[in-house]
């Protein structure tokens, strides 16, 4: 089993960006721990600005970042286990 450090909550005065990063990271952070397999944020603030800096950061752990839109227009980023290529 991986242990899990905690995450330094973000200062209560932070703004909507350094908040949505920060479920970002500890989403990664628990996905690339093995803790669990996959994570579903919603309700970020400002889900299309922090896009670029989360996909990055899960590139660096090796593990998946998506973004998707509900019908009715609101985000939804997942963080997941990387599928590894089949063999044949």
């Amino acid at each position: 089993m991986h242990r899990l450090d905690p995450i330094a909550a973000p200062d209560p005065s932070s703004d909507a960006y350094e908040l949505d990063l920060h479920e970002v990271e500890a989403s990664i952070a628990l996905v690339a721990t093995g803790a669990v397999s996959s994570v579903v944020i919603v309700g970020l603030r400002e889900p299309e600005a922090v896009a670029g800096a989360g996909a990055a950061l899960a590139q660096q752990a090796a593990v998946g970042f998506s973004m998707s839109h509900d019908s009715e227009g609101r985000a939804t980023v997942t963080i997941s286990r990387r599928q590894s290529p089949r063999t044949r």
